[in-house]
């Protein structure tokens, strides 16, 4: 594809840090020194969401918000109190989030609008 478009036409090759894409992004950078050879950081974040997520301090507070979001996920008086709640105190970015263990930003998601809702 390089060839085909043109080294010109590139600037970096970004890939997770599997062994075969490390050494694709190495073979690459030596053939054609002006691509930058760029290991993915969204997936280097989501590998440390991951471990952080099996400490101890971490599962705990999970869970706790986890147990705050069901409460209002499933009382829809609660839910509605909470909504006027965030729209009279002018708080920014909607209701609460829930947390989905395959998507490390929801994690973040569901803390901030945790913490944005806290009195």
């Amino acid at each position: 594809i390089i060839e085909k478009l043109g080294s010109d036409k590139f600037a970096a090759i970004v890939t997770d840090n599997a062994s075969n894409c490390r050494v694709a992004r190495q073979n690459i950078h030596q053939t054609y020194p002006h691509i930058w050879n760029i290991r993915c950081a969204a997936h280097a974040i989501n590998l440390i969401a991951s471990d952080l997520v099996k400490l101890e301090p971490i599962k705990k507070f999970i869970n706790e918000c986890g147990k705050i979001n069901r409460y209002f996920s499933t009382s829809h008086a609660s839910n509605a109190l909470l909504r006027q709640g965030f729209t009279t105190m002018k708080i920014k970015g909607g209701g609460l989030q829930t947390w989905v263990k395959t998507r490390w930003g929801s994690l973040f998601m569901t803390t901030d609008a945790l913490l944005r809702a806290r009195p």
